[in-house]
């Protein structure tokens, strides 16, 4: 997939996340390179120009995924926004003093547009749809700044969904003997958490760790992996260069060109070959996680059941409601993995839901015994523009002296619950229920030193469920309903309503350009 691509999903995005703005200011020049741009509060404005003419100012911005992502405020509504680095041609900064702002940031680019302004507006878009659904944000302190480190239990919708969610903590830095982190409430939806758990996995010097694809709770330890030595999408377009490494160039899939009605259509994915390895077990990792479009498109489904929506969260039904949703999420949201055994396709798993957030480290244990050839072969799909993959590899299962510490929770620090503390340690029904907006600070023991030879990375499990704010008040949308029931159907509206944002972006541009 090319940048183009790329930067035409994330306008998309930006068209069905509400409008664009533009302001003249004077600013300071901020140099490049800009990967220093962490800041979580919007305390600074920040203007940036685009190599084609566009302009958006953001406060709140961040550096993620090679993008710069932010927010600005729409005549007091905040919206998302961004661009990538590439398209960067010069940033001015201002410094204000607004508060602190936790906003929903996604990674938006703005090169596929012009920016109309407001003296010369497009055409009215469409009804603001239900903003991307999320669930509790963890940030780590990394000794100078928190930064966005774990999206949690994504896709746990409803108390039937609730689960336990494991993901690496990259930033988390020890400072003091402890570890602190930062809970937030970014999105239109009540975060009901039940319980926090930073374990410190100590492991031989040369291998990593990371959690199983499978949401079991289980982590594994990884020695050397190998890159794939061939790549290619659905559309046979040779993607490796963006799959070998753990670089934030990632593969998406190609937006345009797709029927709904046409089976092929409605999948999208990657094919990757690999050296066989010596041994048959071995660990198929992939780094990636889900688009905002999929968030997006999971919120306007949740919003679509209207009044239906109170089942979910009725204790007496909430299990046969949650199920076609889970349905879905298992079909369409998850990443399936096929291994090629000679003669077809077989199953052998899938990636488990990682959430829009940030992107999130997976293994999946394999048995090759019985698969014939010197290479592999794996298919990796799920529905399009679901997923955004950075990296897959291919390990061999390791046996190293490993040593997890459950480390102590010393403070919770909430302004709604002066018992947040013994309400986060323990996975029972005293949950911390979190609104849009709301904090916790948390604080966390270390463990002992670590001893020669070996390395600790820390891993964070987290239980819970989120309620999504959509249109419980409201008629449910009978006709999305029952398309969304046909086999396949979150897969089949995602395509529609795929097709009705290209058509808006390019009718945008045909607007900007008759002015």
């Amino acid at each position: 997939m090319t940048c183009h691509t790329s930067t035409v999903r994330r306008s998309i995005m930006l068209l069905l996340t509400g409008g664009i703005a533009t302001a003249c200011y004077s600013w300071q020049s901020v140099p490049a390179p800009y990967t220093q741009l962490q800041s979580a509060e919007a305390k600074t404005e920040y203007r940036i120009t685009t190599t084609r003419g566009a302009e958006l100012w953001l406060s709140a911005v961040q550096f993620r995924n090679d993008s710069l992502i932010g927010i600005w405020n729409d005549n007091g509504a905040m919206m998302a926004g961004g661009v990538p680095t590439m398209e960067v041609k010069s940033i001015m900064a201002r410094q204000q003093d607004v508060g602190r702002t936790m906003g929903l940031v996604l990674p938006l680019a703005l090169a596929g547009i012009v920016i109309a302004t407001r003296t010369n507006p497009p055409p009215p878009p469409p009804p603001k749809p239900i903003g991307p659904i999320s669930c509790p944000l963890i940030y780590s302190w990394d000794g100078s700044v928190y930064r966005l480190d774990s999206g949690t239990f994504g896709g746990a919708i409803t108390p039937a969904l609730a689960r336990t969610d494991m993901d690496n903590l990259i930033y988390a830095r020890p400072f003091g003997g402890v570890l602190k982190f930062r809970m937030t409430a970014e999105a239109p939806e009540t975060e009901h958490v039940d319980a926090i758990t930073v374990l410190a996995i100590d492991h031989p010097v040369g291998t990593t760790v990371a959690p199983d694809a499978r949401a079991n709770g289980t982590f594994h330890a990884l020695g050397k992996l190998q890159a794939p030595i061939a790549a290619r999408d659905r559309m046979r377009v040779d993607v490796l260069p963006r799959l070998v490494a753990q670089d934030d160039i990632s593969w998406e899939p190609r937006l345009d060109g797709r029927d709904p009605s046409n089976d092929t259509h409605i999948r999208d994915g990657v094919e990757v070959t690999f050296t066989r390895p010596a041994s048959n077990q071995v660990q198929l990792v992939v780094d990636g996680q889900n688009t905002e479009w999929a968030a997006q498109l999971m919120g306007e489904m949740v919003a679509a059941h209207g009044r239906l929506t109170a089942a979910w969260y009725d204790p007496a039904t909430t299990v046969a409601a949650s199920a076609p949703i889970a349905k879905a999420q298992r079909e369409e949201g998850f990443l399936t993995v096929e291994l090629w055994n000679g003669a077809a396709w077989m199953p052998v798993g899938g990636i488990w839901e990682a959430g829009p957030e940030v992107a999130k480290r997976q293994v999946l244990p394999l048995d090759l015994t019985g698969v014939p050839g010197e290479v592999i072969r794996l298919r990796l799909e799920s529905a399009p523009a679901f997923w955004s993959i950075d990296f897959v590899g291919l390990g061999v299962q390791v046996d190293v002296p490993v040593t997890t510490h459950t480390l102590t929770m010393t403070q919770a620090s909430s302004t709604k619950y002066p018992d947040a503390l013994s309400r986060l340690t323990t996975r029972d029904s005293r949950l911390v229920d979190m609104e849009q907006g709301d904090v916790v600070e948390l604080t966390v023991q270390d463990a002992a030193p670590v001893a020669r030879g070996m390395t600790r990375s820390y891993l964070l499990r987290s239980s819970g469920w989120y309620r999504v704010h959509g249109r419980d008040t409201e008629a449910p949308i009978t006709a999305t309903l029952a398309a969304l029931a046909a086999p396949h159907g979150a897969a089949r509206q995602a395509v529609v309503r795929l097709n009705e944002a290209l058509a808006a972006l390019a009718a945008n541009a045909q607007h900007v350009g008759q002015r």
